[in-house]
């Protein structure tokens, strides 16, 4: 770091600014730190003396060139581009910068007294005012890197840090309470606990810093919308704090000693030894795949997770057995117990359920893929269950019990059912025929962001319902699943009723990415009437032109009126 800068010449390459200027730096260092002994400064001195007299105007070029980077430096770290705006700071631009300003500070200490550098002293004294205001404006965007600057501020006599403001302001606060402040009211107990709320006479003191630093204040609001989108996003879909709790619980559960590392793919695949009794039993291992299960992607969790909490949600679920994982799941979701209880609770079961299968032996091994495979199946396989908790009998199952009440002979029983079953196929075949196949859409979704907003790895607003409002400049993904194969149609209608058609064609079952994943539409300039973005699916391939004219005309009912197994879905949005 700077605060042991040694001059580039003494390690035989080219000086980092000029000769004599590295060399004052050194001695400037030493002074103003109490560095260095006596005859090292003694031996610093007479090299500069030696450099000045060979060439005097070595040290104006060095200053010129120590003043560029300092310009760069200023623009680095207060300029509305700089890198300190953007998550994920580089650390390496950080050092240099302050590098930079540190050797300004102590080029001043080594000219003072040197008669030949008078007038530079003059320069470097007017560029360090503008320094101390550009970065007194500016202090707060370092507040991340407190740690760092504390330990810098450690290393400088207490009558010198005045001239450090890159270091001393704002460094006796929290490295987070630029995150604090930008957390919205109801994301502050998610993001960092009620408990650690910025103190009122801090949070103001920010609050009007941040009225000097606009691009500062722009980014933290930015990043505001953002957190409230996903604490929205949390709080309707539950599913997702499952997600963030399968991945901290399996980070603090440990496998069970009785269970080989090289058995663990076997013991979770035969974990249960006998199918589920009921819905409420599949689900509940559904759940404890996904928040306990090894070997699988953060993908199959969530899609587990979002079926349980269907299912939790279905006002016809039956009661869960108290203290059972899906009882504790439901409350967790009503907010009635914490996380450590759920994932206790969930991890007891599945290492008892772990160990018991381990110790049983399930000979053949099983691989990681055999294993997720096996999970997929679970929960594509749901049960049909009476009240009595028995499987639902098929319809013919029940034609047969019926008839054997009422027709005792064997011989005219079959013959009455055979008759039956023959009718009732002409009618289902006729139904068929009237009513063609609908391929129905699962899930419709937009994801919005800034202009700098990210689709991997950030935070994007998550729109499902009509109603949103959505801002020029901003980008947008739509995002729906298909529960089957089907030929789908997507389309955006917008302000003045035009409608553009993004996609057509046949895709799989599953979910869909428009225009693709990383990539994204962006809405004009223009601003006023609803936008509307509407996704059709049908088993059958339908004539494009003949719905879009539909569309032109605003009929967006009339389309499943008038093309028989059409699923239509749509989310209409203002745009200002």
């Amino acid at each position: 770091m700077s605060m042991s800068y040694e001059p580039r010449q003494f390690q035989d390459q080219p000086p980092r600014y000029s000769r004599t200027a590295d060399l004052l730096i050194v001695l400037g260092r030493m002074g103003l730190l109490g560095q260095g002994s006596a005859p090292e400064r003694e031996d610093l001195r007479h090299g500069l003396d030696a450099a000045l007299a060979a060439d005097p105007a070595d040290l104006a070029r060095g200053g010129e060139v120590l003043g560029r980077a300092v310009e760069e430096a200023l623009a680095s770290l207060c300029g509305d581009e700089s890198f300190l705006l953007q998550d994920g700071t580089d650390e390496y631009l950080l050092a240099e910068a302050l590098a930079s300003l540190d050797h300004l500070v102590f080029l001043e200490e080594g000219l003072a007294g040197q008669e030949a550098g008078k007038a530079l002293g003059e320069t470097l004294a007017e560029l360090a005012q503008r320094v101390l205001a550009e970065v007194t404006g500016h202090a707060a965007r370092l507040i991340p890197h407190n740690g760092f600057r504390l330990d810098m501020v450690a290393m400088l006599p207490a009558g010198q840090l005045h001239r450090f403001p890159w270091y001393t302001l704002w460094a006796d606060v929290p490295e987070d309470a630029l995150e604090r402040l930008a957390a919205p009211e109801s994301a502050r107990a998610h993001a960092v606990g009620a408990d650690e709320d910025l103190p009122a006479d801090l949070r103001m003191a920010l609050l009007q810093d941040l009225s000097a630093d606009r691009p500062l204040a722009r980014e933290l609001r930015m990043r505001r919308r953002i957190m409230a989108g996903v604490v929205r996003a949390f709080a309707q879909h539950k599913s997702l704090g499952m997600l963030r709790l399968a991945r901290e619980a399996n980070e603090r559960f440990a496998v069970p000693d009785s269970v080989p590392e090289d058995g663990l793919a076997a013991a979770a695949m035969h974990a249960w030894t006998r199918p589920p009794a009921s819905e409420g039993e599949r689900h509940e291992r559904l759940f404890l795949y996904a928040l306990c299960g090894p070997f699988l992607e953060a993908r199959l969790r969530l899609d587990l997770f979002e079926q349980v909490e269907a299912f939790l949600r279905d006002p016809d679920a039956a009661e869960q057995r108290p203290g059972s994982p899906l009882a504790v799941l439901a409350a967790w979701m009503r907010g009635e117990v914490g996380d450590d209880q759920l994932s206790a609770t969930a991890f007891a079961v599945w290492d008892a359920r772990l160990a018991r299968a381990a110790q049983a032996g399930q000979g053949a091994e099983v691989t990681a893929r055999q294993f997720q495979d096996h999970v997929r199946a679970a929960a594509a396989q749901p049960i049909r269950k009476t009240e009595a908790g028995e499987p639902t009998p098929s319809f013919i199952a029940k034609l047969r019990q019926t008839l054997a009440t009422l027709l005792p002979r064997p011989a005219l029983r079959a013959a009455t059912a055979g008759l039956l079953v023959a009718v009732l196929a002409g009618s289902v075949l006729l139904t068929m025929h009237l009513s063609a196949p609908t391929a129905p859409i699962g899930t419709l979704r937009l994801l919005a962001a800034g202009e700098e907003g990210q689709f991997r790895g950030g935070a994007p607003r998550i729109i499902e319902q009509s109603g949103e409002v959505m801002l020029s400049g901003e980008r947008f993904q739509v995002r729906f699943t298909l529960e089957e194969p089907a030929h789908a149609y997507v389309f955006f209608r917008d302000a003045q009723g035009e409608v553009s058609t993004l996609f057509a064609g046949r895709v799989e079952a599953g979910e869909h990415v428009l225009p693709s994943p990383g990539e994204s539409y962006v809405l004009d300039e223009e601003t006023g009437s609803e936008r509307v973005v509407l996704v059709l699916a049908a088993k059958e391939q339908k004539k494009l032109e003949d719905i879009e004219a539909l569309l032109h005309g605003g009929e967006v009912e009339a389309i499943a009126e008038r093309h028989r197994g059409v699923s239509v879905r749509e989310i209409a949005f203002s745009h200002k």
